[in-house]
């Protein structure tokens, strides 16, 4: 299924996910010499959708338009005798601020991604995850700089990553 052309389809829609079949048969032509047709493309695009190696298509906001200029982390420590999946369910339901919530190996049990609008609104978004129940403990660690933030996977760069 993950053949050459494939590849190359997925890498064209995470640069623009608004490219037509016909945009991504002319590029696949242009930069890698594949010649493909629209049709083929757009039944190729349907595949890799049914498959659920295509789950979706979104728009990127920059968060500093929404003033979200705090990323901070969270790493959580749990109640052994609570249920891990009960408090991320939790923390999915009743804290929507959170962008990624992570099951982790070492001394926490869960790590978590939010972008706050600065170090105040971050100290209240721990406070509120601290009454989840099962929660023990919460460090965070703002987020100085960041040299790399991507969504998109390299799918030419990282064989090493990948088991396509």
């Amino acid at each position: 299924m993950m053949d050459e052309t494939n590849t190359a389809i997925i890498q064209l829609l995470q640069e623009d996910s608004r490219y037509s079949p016909r945009e991504i048969a002319r590029l696949l032509k242009k930069r890698m010499n594949i010649d493909i047709s629209f049709s083929t493309v757009r039944r190729r695009i349907k595949e890799l959708e049914s498959k659920n190696i295509i789950i979706g298509y979104t728009t990127i906001v920059d968060p500093s338009f929404l003033n979200l200029n705090y990323p901070i982390c969270f790493f959580i420590e749990t109640n052994p005798k609570t249920d891990i999946n009960k408090i991320a369910k939790e923390l999915i339901t009743c804290v929507p601020e959170l962008l990624y919530i992570h099951q982790v190996a070492g001394d926490f049990q869960l790590a978590c991604l939010a972008r706050c609008v600065d170090a105040e609104s971050a100290a209240k978004l721990s406070r509120r995850i601290a009454q989840i129940e099962g929660i023990q403990k919460i460090v965070s660690h703002a987020i100085l700089r960041t040299f790399k933030e991507d969504i998109r996977f390299n799918l030419a760069e990282s064989p090493t990553c990948l088991s396509l």
